[in-house]
């Protein structure tokens, strides 16, 4: 299991044997930091599948639901997300978001407000 600060892990992404190891070690990952988001684009998301594709639970910030749609879909392994959404969206349009993809994709999950414009969203894949 590891905590790292998001500044620190886009660090991480040009170190070859570094990530390797992680690739290898990590299956526990918090990202999560308060009102900074974890990913600042789909290219940062791809670089962070290559090295922990093989996590099984992850807690991260997002303020974009496409990036939450890339975690499901991408990351087989992941069991456990809990997600920090500071979106533009409202909660409502998230949950309704949320919802649909949960029928679609087949997992179970609890949502409730976390702080300011923030939703705190626990994922349990099946």
């Amino acid at each position: 299991s590891m905590k790292i600060d998001p500044i620190d892990l886009r660090l991480l992404f040009y170190n070859d044997e570094l990530c390797e190891n992680f690739k290898k070690m990590i299956k526990i990952l918090n990202i999560y930091k308060y009102n900074y988001c974890s990913f600042n684009n789909l290219d940062e998301m791809i670089k962070f599948h290559k090295i922990f594709e093989n996590i099984l639970q992850l807690r991260c910030n997002i303020d974009d639901l496409e990036h939450i749609c890339f975690l499901l879909y991408r990351f087989q392994s992941l069991s456990i997300i809990n997600i920090y959404i500071s979106s533009s969206h409202n909660n409502e349009y998230v949950l309704s978001f949320i919802k649909k993809l949960s029928f679609k994709l087949h997992f179970n999950f609890l949502a409730k407000p976390a702080y300011l414009n923030t939703l705190e969203l626990s994922i349990w894949i099946r």
